[in-house]
């Protein structure tokens, strides 16, 4: 039995593309995700890799849209967590917290987030390792 619940805990953390290919799947599940963070003054996103900020800035050139959009997932954290999230800003992450496969209500509109509906809010951010 406790190798089973060793063998549980050490799973890897989920990709934006992993998420968002089956977000009922996740849906308020506390989950770890593996990404690029970009946050900026107009925007709070996970990327899956960091090239992903070059494919997002011109989606007009991308050719499969749908697999792209996958690739981003909206972050939403507490004011609290904002030093903590800033200093590992622009780099690889783990980020946990609660997933959401819709997080906005409906007519609502995030001007900062990915295309997709789906976002973690995030309760702890690490460095990713590497290598």
């Amino acid at each position: 039995m406790a190798l089973l619940i060793g063998a549980s805990a050490a799973l890897a953390a989920l990709s934006p593309s992993q998420l968002n290919e089956d977000p009922a799947a996740h849906d308020g599940q506390v989950v770890e995700v593996r990404g690029y963070l970009h946050l900026t003054s107009g925007g709070h996103v996970l990327y899956e890799a960091r090239s992903d900020l070059a494919l997002f800035s011109d989606l007009t050139r991308v050719k499969n849209l749908d697999r792209a959009l996958r690739r981003c997932l909206t972050v939403h954290y507490a004011p609290a967590l904002k030093v903590r999230l800033m200093r590992r800003n622009e780099g690889d992450v783990v980020l946990k917290g609660r997933f959401h496969a819709t997080y906005l209500k409906e007519g609502a509109v995030d001007p900062g987030a990915c295309s997709g509906p789906t976002a973690i809010m995030v309760d702890d951010v690490r460095p990713a390792k590497t290598g």
